[in-house]
């Protein structure tokens, strides 16, 4: 997964240094409506730090700037000693001392209620980039609790829980700040997208993965998105053959399936479940899509192999399919339509799979998952998503991962 972006953050959390929301709200020049409480020896020391900074001379500022503390003596001399040094740091681009600046105004205790979020994110946003997350995660809970709560400062929340391995808070906070970017009307930058789905992953979580990958996917529909996806869901888990084989399928179907591991393992896979017709197909789709595979002999052996059972197999069927609706057994009729499917005669392969859950001995998630997979694949969406919904327990997911299939506008390159 991609590591953090500093500068992916930064671009939209930035606080313009002399036009910061606090600094804009509240100049020094400016004084609020019933005037501050400042001391005559306050007012005297800061005038050249006043002047300095209206010259844009902040190293200057900066010297005489001890002056100015020292005489502050009220809650209001306090916070605007801590603006004048919040400012010149910002300005000299000093985080230690812009945070200690910030610091001292929120200590001073006179910070406009209005604007004690806003400080509060200034503070998280300048902790963080300086990898003190703990103060950081501190100081903006304490701006969200003050209402103050802007997409960026989620999903900074959300990436400093991902670092300390919270990953369940660190997926609150991102899914919230995802609602409230999108409640701005803006568009919600894939990055977002991608570091939760890396954490629903570290966090071994497959109903958020498949939720993240869902959003995801739905945002941004490409084939190499589906890829991350899905090898991400793989590799989170033990999956036995079976459910192993419907998630190539969804691979195959969203355009996401790619490299000699993925076509090999899929054509074996269907290879020992004894569907040469779709073993065959698979191998002819990874030759056709990277002329380098047609030199694996891997994939060869498997292609030759099922293509001399094909014709059998294939004229076997019928008589399969009067067996299947003979038996009061679930068995012969979900074969049967497990074949049909594997050569992509779905409107052969749905009647026999509804028949199958009618049966004694039926595995009614296995066996609607697959309808499902058919009834995608045929294009009846509707369909496909009632025999999605009804599927439990460890299939649940992979049937989740197709429902997203059916939902996402067609993959693109």
């Amino acid at each position: 997964m991609k590591p953090v972006s500093r500068l992916a953050i930064a671009a939209v959390l930035a606080l313009g240094v002399v036009a910061s929301p606090v600094v804009a709200q509240k100049k020094p020049a400016a004084a609020p409506v019933k005037g501050p409480n400042l001391s005559k020896e306050f007012r005297a020391a800061a005038q050249p730090v006043q002047k300095a900074m209206t010259a844009k001379d902040f190293a200057g500022a900066r010297a005489v700037l001890g002056a100015a503390q020292a005489a502050a003596t009220t809650p209001d001399d306090k916070y605007y000693a801590g603006l004048f040094a919040y400012q010149i740091a910002a300005n000299l681009k000093d985080t230690p001392g812009s945070i200690a600046g910030a610091e001292a105004m929120l200590a001073s205790g006179a910070t406009p209620p209005e604007q004690a979020g806003q400080v509060n994110y200034l503070l998280g946003r300048e902790t963080y980039f300086a990898k003190d997350y703990v103060k950081s995660l501190a100081y903006l809970n304490e701006s969200i609790r003050l209402g103050n709560k802007p997409p960026e400062l989620l999903i900074m929340a959300a990436d400093i829980s991902f670092k300390q391995k919270q990953y369940v808070p660190g997926l609150a906070y991102a899914e919230q700040g995802i609602a409230a970017q999108k409640a701005s009307g803006q568009p919600v930058p894939q990055d977002w997208y991608e570091r939760a789905l890396g954490a629903a992953y570290n966090a071994k979580n497959g109903p958020e993965l498949v939720k993240w990958g869902g959003m995801l996917v739905k945002a941004y529909p490409t084939a190499s998105n589906w890829r991350s996806v899905l090898v991400l869901y793989r590799d989170s888990k033990q999956m036995d053959g079976q459910i192993t084989l419907d998630l190539y399928r969804l691979m195959r179907a969203s355009k996401s399936i790619a490299g000699e591991r993925d076509y090999f393992d899929y054509a074996a896979i269907a290879s020992e479940r004894g569907l040469p017709g779709e073993t065959k197909a698979v191998v002819d789709l990874a030759v056709s899509s990277d002329a380098k595979l047609a030199t694996s002999k891997n994939l060869a052996e498997l292609r030759s192999a099922a293509a001399t059972k094909i014709t059998a197999d294939m004229a076997s069927l019928p008589a399969s399919e009067r067996t299947a609706a003979a038996s009061a057994a679930a068995r012969p009729s979900m074969g049967t339509a497990d074949a049909y499917m594997s050569y992509g005669q779905y409107a052969k392969a749905v009647p026999l799979y509804r028949s199958a859950l009618t049966k004694t001995g039926a595995d009614a998630d296995t066996i609607n998952t697959r309808l499902g997979i058919a009834l995608a694949l045929s294009g009846d969406k509707e369909g496909a998503r009632a025999a999605f919904s009804a599927v439990k327990g460890p299939r649940a997911e992979i049937a989740g991962l197709w429902m997203i299939y059916l939902d996402v506008p067609a993959t693109t390159a």
